[in-house]
């Protein structure tokens, strides 16, 4: 439903969930239960056409702001078949953002449909973003961001944490802002990858089922934590921490 200033209201209508606004000086309020809140180019028959292609028969799945609080990635799904990650920046200039998909290659996609390949390093992506949306389609196994602002020496961290790792299994804690990635090598040795997207952070109570953990921030830097029976409490923020270790659990703590 759209109300104008004065609250007058008129029904809108969609094309497959997007919408074609004129606006002007007044402000115009929209109404309803949002699957999305994304944003298109200027040419918007030519963006329209794409993201209806690209988004059909897929449902919203997660998404995250990343710690700048400028840059946005949402996260769709097919039944049997790839993922679609959306991402764009409110910047003017645009920035740099890191994400962990846990794929090798993915085909990225502008606006208006225009593909390219794009291979990772480990999983880690590195990409600029833009006002202009920008679509990238594969099979994800991850769906993590990173929030160092030395892009490099962050990915650098991941690619040597996650080497000859494959994704195991992941949850999202209860409070709904919080999340992590268990990833394992073939001699039992595990990495969890957490993080919070609430911009003041919280604390979380993880199982890891073992004495003795080592905790990294996203430049690499180590600390050896230990366990209550087991259990870990941890303060997370925006920024990813790894925390490796031969886990015997990997659940939520009461």
């Amino acid at each position: 439903t759209k109300y104008d200033d004065y609250g007058n209201a008129e029904i809108l209508t969609s094309d497959n969930g997007i919408y074609r606004l004129k606006l002007t000086p007044l402000t115009v309020y929209l109404k309803g239960g949002f699957n999305s809140f994304i944003p298109l180019s200027t040419d918007v028959n030519s963006a329209a056409s794409n993201l209806i292609n690209l988004m059909q028969n897929r449902e919203y799945a997660n998404g995250f702001t990343f710690s700048s609080g400028t840059a946005v990635a949402y996260k769709c799904t097919k039944e049997n078949s790839s993922d679609l990650a959306i991402l764009w920046s409110t910047k003017e200039e645009g920035e740099n953002v890191l994400i962990n998909i846990g794929v090798g290659s993915v085909t990225k996609y502008d606006d208006y449909g225009n593909a390219e390949i794009l291979t990772s390093e480990n999983g880690i992506y590195n990409l600029t973003l833009t006002q202009s949306n920008m679509y990238l389609e594969g099979v994800f196994n991850s769906f993590v961001p990173l929030s160092a602002t030395d892009v490099n020496s962050a990915a650098s961290n991941m690619t040597t944490l996650m080497k000859d790792r494959t994704y195991k299994q992941d949850f999202a804690f209860s409070s709904g802002t919080a999340a992590t990635h268990r990833y394992t090598k073939e001699n039992g040795d595990d990495l969890a990858i957490l993080w919070s997207t609430n911009k003041d952070g919280e604390k979380v109570r993880v199982t890891l089922g073992v004495d003795r953990v080592t905790k990294y921030d996203e430049y690499g830097n180590a600390e050896t934590l230990t366990s209550d029976n087991g259990i870990y409490s941890l303060k997370l923020t925006q920024s990813t921490i790894y925390i490796k270790g031969n886990f015997g659990a990997f659940a939520e703590a009461n």
